[in-house]
């Protein structure tokens, strides 16, 4: 018994002398976290400035966001390399971003720039910079003769299936994409196929899109119409407009042939503005709607006759 109290006396002794003395983070321990929480700018400039030059450079990441946001780009860049340079690992993922733009197509000396921060932010994770980052090496292969362009293939591959195994369906798209066209590795279309079902089940929307019209024109694997249509579906759901063009050309294409269902949706899709050119006046989508919508009052749809 005398054992154990004494036992609890040093347990006790231990603890308060721990939190009278915490231990400090070593500033080269990586620090992970959302990008959601290096883009939140609710601080005050002031506040966030104090608390970056006090020594948190999640203030600072914070502090490179609210300045790109309010267009003050160099300070933006200085703070959140500030943040990366101190392990903030998603203020590296933030500014590769800014500074790669959308489309990875920069000078020689920019790409040695960029490269760098979304190898780190890759490294500890972030898988959406392990597919920026294959983007660029991409970019560098096709910018190369073709007898080139092997080394920087290879690593592009390589970063996407990084980016693949860490969940980043898109990620998952490129490797198909690569094993479809044997580009840098072998052709493979059933292992395309498998990566693309694969980001299509993780909300791809162009891989959907890709599947769908795979398994409705029997492109390497079994035709499947049903399984065709509801993939294209999906992709549409998704958001890829592409996708909502194929739909509604199944739906005409169904009408014509007097299924009057198919008018129906036809039309509602009119109606919405789903599977249309960005372009279409107004006036003449809800023409169509109307027209589709009569086809189908005339094949029986009493639903459409309302």
């Amino acid at each position: 018994m005398k054992r154990s109290v004494c036992a609890l006396v040093m347990f006790i002794s231990l603890f308060l002398q721990a939190c009278a003395n915490p231990q400090q983070t070593s500033p080269n321990t990586p620090l992970i976290t959302s990008l959601e929480n290096v883009m939140d700018t609710s601080g005050s400039f002031r506040s966030l400035n104090r608390q970056c030059q006090s020594g948190d450079f999640m203030a600072c990441a914070q502090l490179g966001s609210k300045y790109l946001g309010k267009g003050q780009l160099v300070e933006g860049e200085a703070n959140l390399q500030t943040a990366c340079d101190k392990e903030v690992v998603a203020a590296c993922q933030v500014l590769g971003k800014f500074l790669a733009g959308e489309t990875y197509f920069h000078e020689a000396e920019e790409l040695e720039r960029v490269a760098p921060l979304f190898r780190k932010a890759c490294d500890y994770g972030y898988a959406e910079s392990c597919r920026d980052l294959g983007m660029i090496y991409r970019v560098v292969a096709l910018r190369k003769p073709r007898e080139e362009r092997d080394a920087e293939l290879k690593k592009s591959f390589e970063l996407f299936h990084a980016g693949c195994d860490k969940l980043n369906y898109e990620s998952c798209r490129m490797v198909a994409a690569v094993y479809y066209d044997g580009d840098g590795v072998e052709r493979d279309r059933d292992l395309a196929i498998q990566f693309y079902d694969q980001s299509c089940a993780g909300g791809n929307a162009a891989s959907c899109h890709f599947l769908g019209t795979a398994y409705s024109h029997g492109l390497h694997v079994e035709i499947d119409l049903v399984k065709g249509l509801a993939l294209t579906l999906k992709g549409c759901e998704l958001g890829e407009r592409a996708a909502c063009r194929s739909v509604h050309s199944h739906h005409l294409r169904e009408c014509n042939a007097g299924h009057g269902g198919n008018c129906l949706t036809a039309a509602h899709m009119y109606e919405a503005g789903e599977g249309l050119a960005i372009d279409t006046f107004e006036w003449r989508r809800l023409e169509q709607a109307s027209e589709y919508f009569g086809k189908a009052c005339q094949l029986g749809v009493e639903q459409a006759c309302n």
